[in-house]
């Protein structure tokens, strides 16, 4: 609902209509829709994804609005353009302007003196076709299109300000950067624009990291300034992460094991990674700054209840600040009755009283004492079950319990029975600890980092190599429904 205060103070409210893109991910983060009528500035530099944004926008609207589209190329050709979009849509770009829904007008290398007839033809096919929906690529050509300057930007003024929206189309209109560091938002179009979205294309640690910056947007409540996208069969936006799934917890689908891998637990996350966690072999999984324990807690989770499920034991060391009853209630819900053979280990530190069936209190008062003691939990369930045993371990929690100069040497008698006894330990490292980060890195078959950026999760493998993956989740499906996609 908008409120507008007319000329004699009176206030008048109406809803406004939105134009949904179509585009996965981003509606939701834009109250439905752009504005209808409105003008939306799609910049940066080349390859960061306009062309696909604006096609799918028009793709969109024609398959699932049955609203007409018109593309002007003022870059390649028809044949050109449709080519580039066969690996993106297939033949169904094609299909939809052979069958009149998508119409599409080229005019690459025009020049100053061709420019009115061309606005003439673009004028008459939004008329006579009843076009909704305008894609123009690029401004930048267009402003090129003339020798002065001047006449530039008084033709460029008329076509955004009068021409294009007298039709009422909702359009898109393209902008060429050398490089996303080069926007700064001061030229004409950025002001008369209703909208001005900035697709950077940036390195991560050697890796692709696409984003979507809102730099403008009237009438719209923004989720979040910044999300990250995907090229990978086509444009696909990813909106901050649900934190609910623990909310939701529910038996986990079990995943069986290789007999050389362990699965995640997660068919996404093997994929990735080729089948799993190898077995008798450590698994890092590095924790940036701000990621919140539902985020990371999905893989550390699902890897536990998939073993539990598949009748392996778990020994686990919970980390600073996390219940460890909680953590045994939500292994409960995801692994059932196979639940009673988890042991969550603690430094001794409270009355017998207050001992819970899943924990174990190592009382020993040196650390190889608690050691001893860690090691022979596994060892009895691994006698017990005839299974090859699950160690998760946090490292803040662990270098409490055995102490600075201790874990270290602590953490690599583990390996050596995690070896021994083709099992898996699964280590969590969050800030603080990069001086351990190192030695298990080295030790590690696997080697994952996940970040928070503005609300959204991702993920990459250090070792093995990988892109970066944004992590979404279904909170109402439940762990099984987490899906990584690379964002190429």
């Amino acid at each position: 609902m908008e409120t507008v205060c007319g000329p004699a103070g009176l206030r008048k409210s109406f809803m406004l209509k939105r134009v949904p893109t179509g585009v996965a991910g981003l509606d939701p983060m834009i109250q439905g829709g752009f504005l209808e009528r409105s003008l939306v500035l799609v910049t940066g530099p080349p390859g960061s994804g306009k062309t696909s944004l604006c096609c799918k926008y028009l793709e969109a609207g024609a398959s699932m609005y049955n609203e007409k589209g018109l593309y002007v190329s003022l870059i390649e050709s028809k044949e050109a353009l449709l080519a580039n979009l066969l690996q993106q849509f297939g033949e169904h770009f094609s299909d939809l302007e052979e069958c009149g829904m998508i119409h599409i007008l080229a005019f690459p290398s025009m020049k100053g003196e061709g420019l009115p007839t061309m606005m003439d033809s673009i004028m008459a096919t939004i008329k006579d076709v009843g076009v909704k929906r305008l894609v123009i690529d690029s401004i930048t050509a267009l402003s090129q299109s003339f020798t002065n300057e001047y006449e530039s930007r008084i033709f460029t003024h008329t076509v955004l300000t009068k021409l294009v929206p007298s039709y009422g189309c909702t359009t898109l209109i393209t902008k060429e950067l050398q490089s996303d560091k080069d926007y700064i938002g001061n030229s004409a179009e950025d002001f008369i624009a209703d909208g001005v979205f900035l697709l950077k294309r940036s390195d991560y640690h050697g890796r692709t990291l696409r984003e979507l910056v809102f730099a403008k947007l009237r009438g719209t409540r923004m989720i979040s300034p910044v999300i990250p996208f995907t090229l990978e069969g086509g444009f696909t936006a990813f909106p901050p992460f649900h934190h609910k799934a623990f909310q939701h917890m529910r038996r986990l689908k079990r995943v069986p094991d290789s007999d050389s891998h362990f699965s995640t637990g997660l068919r996404s996350l093997d994929e990735i990674l080729g089948r799993g966690y190898p077995r008798g072999s450590l698994v890092l999984l590095e924790v940036a700054e701000a990621v919140a324990f539902s985020a990371y807690g999905v893989i550390v989770h699902s890897i536990i209840a998939n073993l539990l499920n598949n009748g392996s034991p778990s020994v686990g060391v919970c980390s600073l600040g996390i219940d460890p009853a909680g953590s045994y209630e939500r292994l409960a819900i995801s692994a059932g009755e196979n639940v009673k053979y988890t042991r969550i280990a603690e430094k001794w530190s409270k009355a017998e009283g207050d001992v819970k069936p899943y924990s174990v209190l190592l009382k020993g008062e040196t650390p190889e004492e608690r050691l001893a003691e860690y090691l022979a939990i596994g060892a009895s369930l691994r006698k017990e079950t005839g299974k090859p045993v699950i160690w998760w371990v946090a490292l803040d929690h662990f270098v409490d319990i055995f102490g600075v100069e201790y874990a270290e040497s602590a953490l690599s008698q583990l390996s050596i029975d995690v070896i021994r006894h083709r099992e898996l330990a699964h280590i969590l490292a969050k800030p603080g600890y990069e001086y351990l980060v190192g030695t298990v890195g080295n030790m590690a078959a696997t080697h994952l980092r996940i970040l928070d950026r503005c609300g959204s999760i991702l993920v990459y493998g250090v070792k093995p190599r990988t892109p970066i993956y944004d992590m979404t989740l279904d909170p109402e499906k439940g762990l099984s429904s987490a899906k990584f996609t690379p964002l190429l």
